[in-house]
């Protein structure tokens, strides 16, 4: 977990994550840069969740390369599905393992 943006850019560098779930509201260089610089050079699923629910904050999030965006307060079941869904799309796992990920927070 980075503390602001730019620890979570030089942490995204150092560790190659299969998945970076983004706040936009970071200290230091905010999420929609962050992500802008993270697509530059990576293809990881980035999901946005923050509590800019506003639909221009949404557009410039998807705009700039975020694979999903979810609004706070959110269902943790909802927020597992998504992330499923982010990596069965970006082919880390097959639509089963998502399947059953997304089973597995169900219960």
């Amino acid at each position: 977990m980075a503390r602001d943006g730019a620890d979570g850019l030089a942490l995204h560098a150092r560790e190659s994550p299969d998945l970076v779930i983004l706040d936009i509201m970071l200290p230091a260089i905010d999420g929609f840069e962050v992500c802008r610089r993270i697509r530059a050079w990576s293809k990881t699923p980035i999901l946005m969740l923050t509590a800019r629910s506003d639909i221009d904050d949404r557009i410039t999030g998807l705009e700039l390369g975020a694979d999903d965006y979810l609004v706070k307060p959110f269902s943790p079941r909802e927020l597992v599905s998504r992330c499923a869904r982010d990596f069965a799309s970006h082919n880390q796992f097959s639509r089963g393992e998502s399947a059953r990920l997304v089973a597995q927070a169900r219960s």
